[in-house]
């Protein structure tokens, strides 16, 4: 079986704040820290940006310095360091240039914002820029297709058409899916006893 490649995120500064003061976005750090098919890079840059905001005087009712140090020293601890060395004018905003050297420098697969400074670029070098709602969907399945299934799995589906050509092939295959699935339901209502609905 083909080995899943590790891929390489870059989270923005943003993200470590909002999972310093609220449970769920804590929760979705966790999950991305704990997968064993992520590799997460901070730089000496994110760490003072982190600092400098969480410091600010409407974070204080949420969280206060010593435990926002805490924090991020946790989290460091599954974290890997890169040192930022490519200089990068692309942003609007040049406070977030940091972001796209990082990308650089750890030749990240993608970087994750809330920033729309940094989302209208949508791509830079190789990094795919996304928003943590577009982690897991439909960018990441066309970078999943096309890194994975055309490459380190193309001795199992020698025949894969390009992603572009295969979500051309999507409504021609899509009665057909639906029938299967329709028919593999009945069979498991059958089989089971339970009934699904939708």
């Amino acid at each position: 079986m083909a080995k899943k490649r590790r891929l390489n995120i870059i989270l923005d500064t943003n993200w470590y704040v909002s999972a310093s003061i609220n449970r769920n976005s804590r929760r979705r750090l966790y999950e991305l820290l704990t997968r064993e098919n992520l590799t997460i890079f901070y730089s000496r840059e994110l760490l003072e940006e982190y600092q400098a905001v969480i410091s600010r005087k409407k974070f204080n009712k949420y969280i206060g310095i010593h435990q926002a140090n805490r924090f991020i020293n946790l989290v460091m601890t599954r974290l890997a360091p890169v040192e930022i060395k490519s200089p990068v004018h692309k942003s609007r905003d040049t406070k977030d240039n940091f972001l796209l050297s990082m990308s650089i420098d750890c030749t990240a697969d993608y970087l994750v914002t809330g920033d729309p400074d940094l989302l209208e670029l949508k791509k830079f070098e190789e990094t795919i820029i996304l928003t943590m709602a577009d982690h897991g969907g439909t960018k990441y399945f066309e970078y999943y297709y096309e890194r994975c299934v055309l490459t380190d799995l193309r001795t199992y589906f020698p025949q894969a058409p390009s992603y572009t050509r295969f979500v051309q092939l999507i409504p021609r295959c899509l009665m057909t899916l639906l029938y299967w699935m329709g028919q593999i339901r009945g069979r498991l209502a059958q089989a089971t006893g339970l009934y699904f609905c939708g």
